[in-house]
């Protein structure tokens, strides 16, 4: 989870240190009232109040799950076997996978953080 803010005069979004953060209330206890930031483009100084701050999720869970789950769907339809039990079983494991996957893009931990407020 990345927590973001928006630096208001030059347009850009920033990247705050997020190391054992996950609501607000612990931010405003890390920070305080004020959370100060540097615009990496143009060097400024900005604070925002914890409650203008967003999270966002990593894709990359996603992008391994499928290409894991994939893997396995497509071995199970490569695999030639004349009882058929290990192409149900590489399917839906690979099912499995995939749908894991999906589950993580939905960033609960982002959502969570972007839902409280202080």
């Amino acid at each position: 989870m990345k927590l973001n803010a928006y630096y208001k005069s030059c347009k850009k979004v920033n990247t705050i240190e997020s190391k054992g953060i996950l609501l607000r209330r612990d931010l405003e206890a890390k920070y305080g009232e004020q959370v100060n930031f540097q615009c990496k483009e143009y060097l400024q100084n900005n604070s925002v109040h914890p409650n203008q701050i967003f999270a966002t999720s990593s894709k990359f869970p996603f992008l391994i799950c499928t290409v894991i789950g994939l893997g396995f769907i497509i071995g199970g339809v490569i695999i030639k076997d004349k009882s058929g039990w290990s192409i149900i079983w590489t399917l839906l494991i690979g099912g499995v996978i995939l749908s894991t996957g999906f589950l993580t893009m939905d960033g609960s931990n982002s959502k969570v953080f972007n839902k409280s407020f202080i």
